[in-house]
């Protein structure tokens, strides 16, 4: 099994990318970390007008060393792409870092990554997968960091991850995080933690699941005789603030608020076996309801264990419905 804490630090527009390079530098240093191999991938997607050289054809004449493009076929674009990814060295790096201003003034790529792989946290150094690069967007999946800019989305960020093999024995790695959050302020991080299974684990987890479905039905159908169908009362409609009940019955059953984001309220609870009760309300701009979704998540798992549609129709409806859920719950 392995384990990735992965915080994206979601850097948009507000640092120029050929920035970018020099504040992991400084990261590096500071912790006193090193890499092993340092990637590249540029990619385009091809509608230009015949004749019209693409970005990856410009780069490639004008910088012999980034070698041959590479194609790959998607519909509905056939996608060029420039990467270094069987280099098992940092060769490349100072030749990338003297073309860093033109590769969106000059050649404006669609998609950029820079990868620094195989970075040393902890003292240890796990050994990594070669990268893929349709997968770049979320970030490199293995000890590294990588600088992810794309012109065709605003989800350009710097993404670290660190990786553990060992479920039993995994260093919190938050102290990595914000040691580059300081060198990146006002930039906004999210944090997750990913979990990678081998064949063998992966089969494992087929039976634990199947094992889970009876008990899993067991939860829904308790749910459904204590929750009520009907919802509403005689009162008139009066707008509620959602935020403030969940946050009121966090306080009372336990239960940690993580804020609004992606249309949705976040709430969990940590259980003495290490899973946690994940509570999501999805509440819509165009549809301000707070529909619940319940899952049991733990180590390489997520179970939805139950949901429902809820509009509070004025404060006494949200009360005796929230109060009425954590109860339940």
């Amino acid at each position: 099994m392995r384990i990735l804490q992965c915080y994206r630090f979601l850097v948009g527009t507000k640092i120029p990318f050929d920035q970018w390079p020099g504040i992991i530098e400084n990261f590096l240093q500071q912790q006193k970390l090193s890499h092993n191999f340092f990637h590249y991938c540029m990619e385009t997607f091809v509608h230009t007008a015949p004749g019209t050289k693409t970005a990856c054809e410009r780069a490639a004449k004008e910088n012999s060393f980034l070698g041959q493009i590479h194609i790959r076929e998607t519909k509905p674009y056939t996608i060029q792409s420039l990467n270094n990814f069987t280099d098992a060295s940092n060769m490349a790096k100072d030749q990338i870092y003297a073309i860093l201003s033109k590769i969106y003034r000059r050649y404006g790529f669609a998609e950029t990554s820079l990868i620094y792989r195989d970075i040393d946290f902890f003292s240890q150094r796990v050994p990594t997968p070669i990268p893929q690069s349709e997968n770049l967007m979320i970030g490199y999946e293995g000890s590294g960091i990588t600088l992810y800019r794309s012109c065709i989305s605003r989800d350009s960020a710097i993404i670290l991850n660190v990786e553990c093999t060992d479920p039993h024995n995994v260093p919190d790695a938050t102290a990595y995080a914000d040691a580059l959050g300081k060198l990146l302020p006002g930039v906004k991080c999210v944090s997750t933690t990913e979990i990678i299974m081998d064949a063998e684990e992966q089969a494992h987890y087929v039976k634990l699941r199947a094992q889970a479905k009876p008990l899993i039905a067991q939860a829904k159908d308790f749910f459904a005789q204590q929750m009520p169908e009907t919802k509403g009362n005689d009162d008139p409609e009066e707008k509620v603030n959602i935020s403030s009940y969940l946050k009121k019955m966090g306080k009372t059953y336990s239960y940690t608020y993580s804020g609004y984001r992606d249309h949705n309220y976040f709430m969990k609870k940590k259980l003495f076996n290490g899973h946690y009760i994940c509570v999501e309300f999805a509440s819509h701009p165009a549809d301000p309801g707070a529909d619940p979704y319940v899952k049991l998540c733990g180590l390489g798992f997520a179970h939805n264990i139950w949901a429902d549609g809820f509009s509070p129709q004025n404060p006494k409806d949200a009360s005796e419905y929230f109060a009425k859920l954590f109860r339940t719950l």
